[in-house]
C-alpha cells in the first residue's frame, strides 16, 4: 500500500495492508515472518531497518546510514558527522546562529539542542576579540551589551579581552533583558524573549563551542560580523584567523566549515588546509537577480560551499549550483522552503528553526499542549516578521508575560500576547502554530483555544481568529505592493486558500473561507460582545464535511455556529489578532491566546 506524492510536503509512505483470518494478525507476525537475511523490523518504531549484530563492527552512523566501529568496538571516530558525510541534496538541514528563533544566539543549551535533535550543520557568529581568539556573538553587530550582560559599559568584542567576556553573564532570558512591549516593566517579562530556558549563562567562546560539538555534526563558523549597512566589519580578517587556530587546535578539519563573505578570507581558509564557505549578504529586495558573486570568481577562488540568502531568485541559486557548488539557502524556515530547496536541487537549508524546517519524520516535534504555558515560544512559532530575519521584541511573535509582583494568580498571566499593530495595519496578521503542523489527520480534528481581548474597541474588523486548512504553511500576511515603510523588501501577498474562524469585538462569531485569494462568509451569528479582559473558550472540529465552531463565554453559554464547507482539508494552522481591512485604518488592540490544544480525531 502506497500513499503519498514524493514531495517533501506529502513524502511517498510504503505500507502492508492487512486484516483478520484472510491477511495477518498482526503486522509484527506479517512483517517479521517474511523478512530475509541481514533485515529486522522494530515493534517500537514501526521501521524495517538493517539487522545489526551485537559486536559486529558495524553501527548507524549520524546521518543514519551504516559505519563500521573500527575494530568491533563501539564509539570512536566513527560517529563523528565529517562534511563528507553530510546527506546528499537536498537533505542536508543547518541552524544558523545556534538555532536562533528557538535560542540565543550564543547559548550553550542551543548546541545541545542543535545536537539532541541530530540537525546536520551548527552554525554560529563568531567576532574577534582583542587578544587574539574570537567570541560567539549574540548580536550582528559583534558587540557586547550591558544590557544583555553583567558588563558595566558597552563595547564591541574586538576590544575586549576574551577573558572579560567569558567571565560575563548573559541575561538573554533573564528578566534584565530589555526587550519589551511599551509601558511594561521588566519583570512582566520574566525569561525574555526565549522564556525560561536559558537564564543567566556565561558567554561561550569558540573553542567552548567545538568542544561542546565534538565532531557530532559540522560546525559553521562565520567570520563575517556585519554593521547596520551589511557590510564585512573590519574585525573580518582577525576573525577568520581566530577561527583557523581554534578548528586547527580541537583537529576539527574534517568537520567545521569557516563562512566569509570575501573571497581572500576563503583563500585564507584553504591555504590553512580547511574548507571554506562563501555567506551571501541579504539583498534589498526579495526576488533579487543580480549575483553576489560572479561565478567565474567563485569556481577560479575553489568555493566549495555557499550560503545563499532565500531572497535571491532561483536563477541565482541555479547558476551556483550548476557550477557545481554547494549551495544552501540561508533563511529556510519554513516547509514551502524546504519544497523550494527541493525542487532546485541545492545541497539544503539552513535556518533559524531546522527542526521544524525539517519537517516531523527525523524528530516528530508535534506536541499535544503549547509551550506559551512555560512562557516558551514554540517550535515553528512563525510570522510575517520571522520571514525578514527578525528574531526578537513584542511585534516579532508575540510575548509572554511574566507573574505581576502583586498577582496570586499566574493563570492570569498565562499565554501569548500580540500587542498593537502587529501586522502594520494590513491583513491575515498571524503566528503558525508549527508546533501542531502538519496536523496529524486533518480531515478529522479539533482545536481548543481560549482568547481575549486586553483591548477593545467596538468595530468589526476587531477580531481574534484561527486560520486554518491551508496545505502550505506559507505565510499567510498580505503584504501590501505599495507601502514601502512596511514592505520595503517588495514581498507579494500570497493567494489565501484556507478557512478562518473569528471572534468579533463586537460579539459576532463566524466561519468563512478563501479560495483564490478571494474571502466569502460561510456562516456567522451574534453573540454577547466579550468583556475586556475576560477568557472565552473555543472549539474547532473539523471532519470530512463540516466546520463546527463554538464559543463558551466566561459565564459557561455556549454558541455555535457551522458551515458544511469541504473546500480545504490541509494540515496547517495559525493564530490571528485583525486590526485592519486593507484600506482602511486600524484601530489598535491587544488580544491573547492560551491552552491552544490540537486533537486528532472527533472524541
Amino acid at each position: 500500500m502506497v500513499s503519498g506524492n514524493g514531495s517533501p510536503l506529502n513524502p511517498y509512505v510504503v505500507g502492508i495492508q492487512h486484516g483478520g483470518e484472510e491477511g495477518c494478525d498482526a503486522i509484527t507476525a506479517c512483517v517479521g515472518d517474511n523478512l530475509g537475511p541481514g533485515l529486522g523490523y522494530d515493534a517500537g518504531t514501526g521501521r524495517i531497518q538493517a539487522r545489526l549484530e551485537p559486536g559486529g563492527g558495524m553501527t548507524f552512523g549520524p546521518s543514519g546510514g551504516l559505519a563500521t566501529t573500527g575494530g568491533g568496538g563501539g564509539g570512536g571516530d566513527s560517529c563523528n558527522r565529517s562534511i563528507g558525510q553530510l546527506p546528499p541534496a537536498p537533505d542536508v538541514v543547518g541552524a544558523d546562529r545556534l538555532a536562533g528563533l528557538v535560542n540565543p544566539f550564543n547559548s550553550p543549551f542551543g548546541v545541545d539542542y542543535c545536537i539532541t535533535h541530530q540537525v546536520d550543520i551548527v552554525g554560529a557568529l563568531l567576532c574577534a576579540t582583542a587578544d587574539g581568539t574570537a567570541w560567539v556573538a549574540d548580536t550582528e553587530a559583534g558587540d557586547v551589551s550591558d544590557a544583555r550582560t553583567s558588563l558595566y559599559v558597552s563595547q564591541h568584542a574586538s576590544i575586549l579581552a576574551s577573558d572579560t567576556i567569558a567571565s560575563a553573564t548573559s541575561y538573554a532570558g533573564d528578566p534584565d533583558d530589555p526587550y519589551m512591549a511599551e509601558g511594561m516593566s521588566r519583570g512582566d517579562r520574566r525569561g525574555g524573549w526565549y522564556g525560561w530556558l536559558a537564564p543567566n549563562y556565561q558567554h561561550m567562546m569558540v573553542t567552548d563551542l567545538l568542544e561542546r560539538i565534538g565532531g557530532r555534526a559540522v560546525a559553521m563558523l562565520h567570520c563575517h560580523a556585519v554593521t547596520a549597512a551589511n557590510v564585512p566589519d573590519e574585525t573580518a580578517a582577525a576573525t577568520v584567523q581566530a577561527a583557523i587556530r581554534a578548528v586547527l587546535q580541537h583537529c576539527a578539519q574534517d568537520w567545521a566549515i569557516i563562512a566569509t563573505r570575501r573571497l581572500v578570507d576563503v583563500s585564507t581558509v584553504q591555504n590553512s588546509g580547511l574548507v571554506a564557505a562563501l555567506a551571501s549578504p541579504q539583498p534589498a529586495q526579495w526576488g533579487e537577480t543580480t549575483l553576489p558573486w560572479p561565478v567565474a570568481d567563485v569556481t577560479a577562488a575553489g568555493v566549495q560551499w555557499m550560503l545563499l540568502d532565500r531572497y535571491y531568485a532561483d536563477e541565482v541559486f541555479e547558476a551556483y549550483r550548476d557550477a557545481g557548488v554547494q549551495v544552501l539557502m540561508w533563511g529556510a524556515t519554513r516547509h514551502v522552503h524546504r519544497q523550494r530547496v527541493a525542487d532546485l536541487g541545492i545541497r539544503g537549508g539552513y535556518g533559524g528553526d531546522p527542526v521544524y524546517y525539517r519537517g516531523p519524520d527525523v524528530h516528530d516535534y508535534r506536541m499535544t499542549w503549547d509551550p506559551w504555558t512555560h512562557r516558551r515560544f514554540g517550535v515553528g512559532q512563525l510570522t510575517h516578521a520571522t520571514d525578514r530575519r527578525s528574531v526578537i521584541g513584542p511585534q516579532v511573535r508575540g510575548y509572554t508575560q511574566g507573574v505581576p509582583p502583586t498577582s496570586p494568580q499566574p493563570e492570569n498571566v498565562q499565554g501569548l500576547v500580540l500587542p498593537p499593530n502587529f501586522g502594520r495595519q494590513h491583513g491575515s496578521p498571524a503566528a503558525l502554530a508549527g508546533w501542531y503542523c502538519p496536523v496529524w489527520d486533518p480531515q478529522e480534528y479539533r482545536i481548543e483555544v481560549e482568547a481575549k481581548f486586553l483591548e477593545i474597541n467596538r468595530v468589526r474588523r476587531n477580531k481574534l481568529s484561527i486560520l486554518f486548512g491551508a496545505v502550505t504553511d506559507e505565510e499567510p500576511y498580505q503584504w501590501p505592493a505599495d507601502d514601502p515603510a512596511v514592505n520595503p523588501e517588495g514581498f507579494s501577498a500570497v493567494s489565501l486558500n484556507c478557512y478562518r474562524a473569528w471572534q468579533r469585538a463586537t460579539g459576532d462569531i463566524g466561519i468563512g473561507i478563501w479560495v483564490d485569494g478571494e474571502f466569502s462568509t460561510l456562516a456567522e451569528i451574534a453573540t454577547p460582545e466579550p468583556a475586556v479582559g475576560a477568557w472565552s473558550s473555543y472549539e474547532l472540529l473539523v471532519t470530512p464535511s463540516s466546520i463546527r465552531w463554538r464559543r463558551t463565554a466566561a459565564n459557561g453559554q455556549t454558541y455555535t455556529v457551522t458551515a458544511a464547507d469541504t473546500t480545504h482539508r490541509g494540515g496547517y494552522f495559525w493564530i490571528e489578532k485583525e486590526e485592519s481591512l486593507p484600506g482602511s485604518a486600524a484601530v489598535p488592540f491587544r488580544g491573547k491566546f492560551r491552552n491552544l490544544h490540537y486533537r486528532p480525531g472527533l472524541t
